[in-house]
């Protein structure tokens, strides 16, 4: 049975883009196998695509390539926009089918390279967060640090953005990610935004399944409306009820013959 789910794959390379579509078994079959977290660190995705001419994508992937995921049920919507790892590039034959994945990380080459140097006779950590997110150069998602600092005696910064968006977000209890190209800072222990997903018994994949320290992991059909962790989700009914903030997502999409549209969430109570 075909729902209409849909998988874009975006390369850009060398100068130009090769894009790859499917839906519900039509075109290519396409898989994507992405976790994320909200740690500081890249989150990773394998990207596997059968069916493609040899060499197709080779002149493409080199030190530089990107590639930007996309998914939906119907239209489309940005799932992963991230960095091809060099070397991670394969292009051969697994039994009778042509195959091609390359691994890629979401947030890993973003201020990869970006210094910041910067010094206050008298200032607090809102003006900090504002020097940083100006000198990121990348859109701002959110910006709810968990609290404000004063720094009556000064601040001072230099050396890599990474390490003092560290800094500043352990001192005012925040967290920082990069997640597809876009900057999210919101309070340790809270929620990256307002938004819910609501899940009720029809869509639940599976039953919800305690993990340590008191978390739950949930799967459900994946539409195109991303959970990412910082989200929160609610479930109606049953002994796992109530708003959960998510710690970790995973998604696994398939396009194939037997379509995998599934979004796993682990997290907390909020």
């Amino acid at each position: 049975m075909r729902y209409g789910h849909r998988l874009r794959v975006r390369v850009t390379g060398s100068g130009r883009a090769v894009t790859v579509d499917a839906v519900d078994g039509d075109g290519p079959t396409v898989e994507i196998k992405l976790a994320r977290t909200a740690d500081t660190k890249a989150d990773e995705a394998q990207v596997t695509v059968y069916g493609l001419r040899p060499g197709y994508l080779s002149e493409l992937v080199r030190d530089g390539a990107t590639c930007q995921i996309s998914a939906g049920l119907g239209s489309l919507s940005g799932l992963c926009t991230g960095r091809i790892v060099p070397g991670s590039y394969v292009d051969g034959v697994s039994g009778q089918d042509r195959v091609t994945s390359w691994t890629m990380l979401d947030g890993r080459a973003e201020l990869r390279d970006v210094t910041v140097s910067r010094s206050w006779t008298s200032t607090d950590s809102a003006a900090v967060w504002d020097y940083l997110v100006a000198q990121s150069g990348l859109p701002l998602g959110s910006l709810r640090p968990g609290r404000v600092v004063q720094y009556p005696r000064g601040y001072v910064m230099a050396g890599g953005w990474r390490r003092e968006a560290e800094r500043i977000a352990a001192a005012t209890g925040s967290r920082f990610v990069i997640q597809s190209g876009t900057l999210q800072v919101w309070p340790d222990g809270g929620t990256l935004t307002d938004r819910r997903l609501v899940l009720g018994p029809d869509q639940i994949v599976g039953d919800p399944a305690a993990v340590d320290g008191g978390r739950v992991r949930v799967a459900t059909v994946y539409t195109g409306r991303p959970v990412n962790p910082g989200d929160t989700w609610r479930i109606e009914g049953g002994e796992y009820a109530g708003i959960w903030t998510a710690e970790a997502t995973e998604w696994t999409l398939s396009s194939g013959r037997t379509p995998s549209w599934y979004m796993t969430m682990t997290g907390r109570r909020a």
